[in-house]
């Protein structure tokens, strides 16, 4: 099912790209770049901070955490990792916009390149 999902995301976006004027797509890019940012930025702060409070809770050594956090995941009990996957999965989904968005400007920049050959 996930697959699906994939496939016709990539299709709508394809579509999009097709159909909408550059300008469009730039603008459509930007914004949705800027609300995964946004978003990226705020559930960033609160997973990092709740997988903070996970590890100090299990006691386990984490210096320098921040550099690879996804490492300590293994180390945090059910009640922690209860905690801390809706905000890494929330994260995940941020990232992936600022990636769509980012695509469609690209879109945006090969549909004017090819207009202007």
């Amino acid at each position: 099912m996930p697959e699906l999902l994939v496939f016709l995301a990539i299709l709508g976006v394809a579509v999009m790209v097709a159909w909408l004027s550059p300008e469009a797509l730039v603008l459509a890019g930007v914004v949705i770049a800027s609300l995964g940012l946004i978003a990226s930025f705020a559930t960033g702060l609160v997973y990092h901070l709740a997988l903070r409070a996970a590890i100090a809770r299990s006691g386990a050594e984490a210096r320098r955490w921040w550099w690879a956090p996804t490492r300590f995941h293994a180390l945090i009990d059910r009640q922690g990792q209860a905690a801390i996957r809706p905000w890494f999965r929330a994260g995940a989904t941020s990232f992936a916009f600022c990636g769509l968005g980012l695509f469609l400007v690209a879109g945006a920049i090969v549909k004017v390149w090819l207009l202007l050959r």
